[in-house]
C-alpha cells in the first residue's frame, strides 16, 4: 500500500464542498425565507409552513456543526465514555492486551494517522468513526471488537477496513454518532 494512499485523511468530500459553496451562495435567500416564517410566528400560516421550514433549519444547523467537530468529538467522548488507547491496560488480560495491539498493529497499517478511542466494557457497540477536529478522525473500538478479532478476524477486519474507508472518504465531519445529518435523514 502507497504511503500517499495511508495518508489521507478526514477532510470534506468533494460532494460536499460543492454543496456547501451553493448553499452558502444562496444563504442570504434562505435567510430571508426564515424571517418571513417566522414574521408570522403566530398565525396559522406559520403552522401550516412547519414542513417547509423544517428542512431548511435542519441544513442550517447541520451545516454550522461541520464547523465544530470537536464539540461533537466530546459528547461522542462522553456518551460512550471513550478514552484513548493503550496497549498496557491494567484491567485487561494478556490475552486481550495481545489482541488490543494485533487490532491497533492492524489499524496503523492502513491509517496512522487515526486515533484510536477505546471503551472495552461496553460489548454491544460495533467500531464507528467519528471526527475528533479538522482534518482528524478517531475510531472508537469496543469490547465487541476484542471479542470478534478473536473469534472472526476476517469479519472483524472487514468492519475496520469499512471504518478505514469512511476516513479516507472523509465522512466523519458529516456523518456518524451525533450528526445532525444522519439524524435528519433517519427521519425521514
Amino acid at each position: 500500500m502507497s504511503e500517499k494512499i495511508a495518508q489521507k485523511n478526514c477532510t470534506l468530500p468533494p460532494w460536499l464542498w460543492f454543496y456547501l459553496i451553493m448553499y452558502m451562495f444562496n444563504l442570504p435567500y434562505n435567510i430571508r425565507e426564515i424571517e418571513h416564517y417566522f414574521k408570522y410566528f403566530f398565525s396559522l400560516n406559520f403552522v401550516m409552513s412547519i414542513p417547509e421550514l423544517v428542512p431548511s433549519l435542519a441544513l442550517f444547523v447541520g451545516i454550522i456543526t461541520i464547523f465544530f467537530p470537536w464539540f461533537r468529538a466530546r459528547k461522542v467522548e462522553n456518551k460512550y465514555n471513550l478514552i484513548n488507547f493503550d496497549s498496557s491496560f491494567p484491567k485487561l488480560s494478556e490475552r486481550n492486551k495481545k489482541t488490543a495491539s494485533e487490532i491497533e498493529h492492524f489499524l496503523k497499517s492502513y491509517a496512522p494517522n487515526l486515533q484510536i478511542k477505546v471503551n472495552f466494557h461496553l460489548f454491544n457497540q460495533d467500531p464507528f468513526l467519528y471526527a475528533s477536529g479538522y482534518r482528524k478522525a478517531s475510531i472508537a473500538l469496543f469490547g465487541k471488537t476484542l471479542g470478534l478479532w478473536k473469534s472472526d478476524p476476517k469479519v472483524a477486519e472487514a468492519m475496520l477496513l469499512h471504518e478505514i474507508g469512511h476516513y479516507r472518504n472523509g465522512d466523519a465531519l458529516v456523518t456518524g454518532p451525533l450528526s445532525f445529518f444522519e439524524s435528519v435523514l433517519s427521519l425521514t
